[in-house]
Parts: C-alpha cells; sequence; structure tokens
C-alpha cells in the first residue's frame, strides 16, 4: 500500500457508494478511477455457497424484498437488478472489476465455521499481500490467523478491545470516528496495530462513511493510517490537497 508520508489511506467504502450504488461493478470502478488507495466490499454466501458482495442479511433496505442471503440460490439473485446492476454481485465480479494492483478490503460478513470453510480457497489465487480481511469476532482471527498471510483488519465493537486482537494475530484495528479521539490512536499505534478509522457513523450527526473534510484532516494528524469513506475522491482531495492538485495539472 501507499507509504505512510502520503497520509492516510483512502479506502473506498462499498466503492465509490457516495456516487454509485454501493457494492456494484460501478462504485467499484468508480473508486478506483478515482484513486482511491484500497477498494472495501462485504462478503456473504447464498444457500448454494455462492460468495455475493452484500452488506446487509437480506435484501429490505435496497429493495423492499424480504429475502436472505443465506436462504436465497446465486442464481436467484443474479436476476433481481437495481441500477443496471445484479443486486448482490458475486464475488467473482469484483474480482474481475478491478486490475490486480488494486488493494481489497473484504468485510467478512458471515463467520460460521461452514461460511470460513468457504473463504480459504475462494481466496486462494489471490496475492495475500493484495488482501486485507476484515474480522468481526476475536475467535475468528484466531482461527484464520495461522491459514492466511492476508492481513487482518478488527472490525470489533468495543474501541478497546486492541489487546485481545493483537493476542489473537491481528494486523490492523478498526475505530469508529466517534471513538477515534488521539490518545486512542495513539495508545493503539504504539502497541504496533495501525489504526483505520470508519468516518460517520453514531456520535457524529453523519451517516456511516460519509466524510467531514476537516475532521479527515484532525484524524490524519492524530496519526491514523486509513479512513473508511463512501466517497473516496473528496476524501483524497481533504487529506492529500497537493497531490490532488499535481494529479488535476498533469
Amino acid at each position: 500500500m501507499p507509504a505512510a508520508s502520503r497520509g492516510p489511506l483512502i479506502v473506498a467504502h462499498r466503492g465509490f457508494s457516495a456516487r454509485c450504488r454501493e457494492n456494484s461493478p460501478a462504485a467499484w470502478q468508480a473508486a478506483h478511477a478515482c484513486g482511491a488507495d484500497a477498494v472495501e466490499t462485504d462478503i456473504r454466501w447464498t444457500r448454494d455457497g455462492v460468495a455475493v458482495c452484500f452488506h446487509d442479511v437480506d435484501l429490505m433496505r435496497l429493495t423492499g424484498m424480504s429475502d436472505r442471503i443465506a436462504e436465497t440460490d446465486s442464481a436467484v439473485l443474479d436476476e433481481i437488478a437495481l441500477a443496471g446492476a445484479a443486486i448482490a454481485p458475486r464475488f467473482d465480479d469484483f474480482l474481475a472489476t478491478l486490475p490486480p494492483s488494486v488493494q481489497l478490503v473484504l468485510d467478512i460478513k458471515d463467520e460460521r465455521p461452514s461460511s470460513l470453510e468457504r473463504l480459504l480457497p475462494m481466496l486462494a489465487g489471490i496475492p495475500a499481500a493484495r488482501l486485507v480481511l476484515g474480522l468481526h469476532r476475536a475467535e475468528t482471527v484466531a482461527a484464520l490467523r495461522d491459514a492466511t498471510a492476508a492481513r487482518i483488519l478488527g472490525f470489533f465493537d468495543d474501541p478497546d478491545h486492541e489487546d485481545t486482537f493483537l493476542e489473537r494475530g491481528g494486523d490492523v484495528f478498526r475505530l469508529w470516528e466517534q471513538h477515534a479521539t488521539p490518545e486512542r490512536i495513539a495508545r493503539i499505534a504504539a502497541k504496533g496495530l495501525p489504526v483505520w478509522v470508519m468516518c460517520g457513523g453514531d456520535g457524529t450527526g453523519r451517516a456511516v462513511g460519509d466524510i467531514d473534510g476537516e475532521g479527515m484532516r484532525r484524524l490524519g494528524a492524530a496519526g491514523a493510517a486509513g479512513l473508511l469513506v463512501n466517497d473516496p475522491e473528496a476524501a483524497r482531495i481533504a487529506v492529500r490537497p497537493n497531490a490532488a492538485k499535481k494529479e488535476m495539472v498533469s
């Protein structure tokens, strides 16, 4: 990934989801085109064991349909379109959309043992250096640590749970913006864990992933190593204004 001297990594949350439908090929393409350092997507498995990119347990929020991803066959999901693309694109579509140079951040939403058994074979052909696996449970981190060389990102609810995460072999710790005080960032970073901040969300007055330019600059100054954002283009301009100007001139 880019050097820390460039400032925090800009991670496109569900792709360029401020401009395009979240977790869609258009969102992934737009994120890459605007210069995001990494593209994040959510991973779930269908009833017939196909990995798809979808955040929620069911389709209700985006379509009004109550179908649950884990109880629906992939062929059925392929036929449900929204904004010109399948509602839950397959993971293979995610890989095909982005060039091999792009860093991939996978939020593993389903951590049941049966689902984790499918995960590693699915990732076998992808260079580990390209992957960051977002995991939510300490036991999952421990279970996968010896099985993959990919970096593990801790999506833990407790902002002070870094010791448990570190003991299990985690590599990067996520904080919600409301918890990302300079003191906490410094404490976690001092233990050897880079801190990525999920912008927006509770306590900020903004939706998850939405940004505030001045707030992002403060997070960067406090030592945040990465920022998960819905608008990677605006985020890059906010934290790397000089770089953005040079690219516009060129």
